[in-house]
């Protein structure tokens, strides 16, 4: 994602501009949504992490949010080796991958409310 961002330090005026129009236009922002879904789709794949099915549809938006609340720190960070940037999205990465952790952690427990033997053997 860095790499992106240093693409885009060039066009950091059309970036702002951009960005202040979909705050503006929620119109703009539904329409340019499936570009950044599939955006950021391409961006797990490259980084070996699934995109597929519903829990590659949440990751997709999970890596949406944190691009857009990252390219906040984008916009106002003149270093010139985007270290405001880096820590942002480097917080922010740290962030999903504890909440996603902790997701997986308690996806793996039985159902409460029935015994522990019905969850784990099958039924004859």
């Amino acid at each position: 994602m860095m790499r992106r961002y240093d693409a885009l330090k060039p066009y950091r005026p059309a970036w702002r501009a951009i960005r202040a129009a979909l705050m503006r236009d929620p119109v703009l922002a539904l329409s340019l949504a499936p570009a950044l879904r599939k955006s950021m789709a391409r961006m797990l794949e490259a980084a070996g992490i699934s995109s597929d099915g519903l829990s590659g549809a949440v990751r997709q938006n999970g890596l949406a949010a944190i691009h857009l609340d990252v390219s906040r720190a984008f916009e106002n960070d003149e270093s010139g080796d985007l270290s405001k940037t880096m820590a942002a999205l480097d917080g922010r990465l740290k962030a999903a991958v504890r909440w996603a952790q902790s997701i997986e952690k308690y996806m793996n427990f039985p159902r409460l409310g029935r015994p522990k033997s019905e969850v784990e053997t099958p039924a004859a």
